[in-house]
């Protein structure tokens, strides 16, 4: 009996973060880059690429100097 309601209350949480996981998934994601490294992703930037493979729009953003990429680390 006891591994009975173990079950079923350790389904009861599997199902509730895996809803709440689902719910709080994000609608945007940021992608940040450093102006001065050109990386071959950009063509698949200008083609959406990543949009199309996750899901959401992505949204661009440089860096304007190294000091900010460093402080965003």
């Amino acid at each position: 009996m006891k591994k009975i309601l173990s079950l079923i209350l350790g389904s009861i949480v599997a199902i509730t973060l895996s809803a709440s996981v689902a719910y709080s998934a994000a609608n945007q994601v940021r992608v940040a880059f450093f102006l001065e490294w050109a990386l071959p992703n950009q063509e698949d930037k200008v083609k959406n690429t990543f949009d199309d493979a996750l899901g959401v729009p992505v949204k661009w953003t440089n860096f304007a100097t190294g000091g900010e990429m460093t402080e965003a680390m």
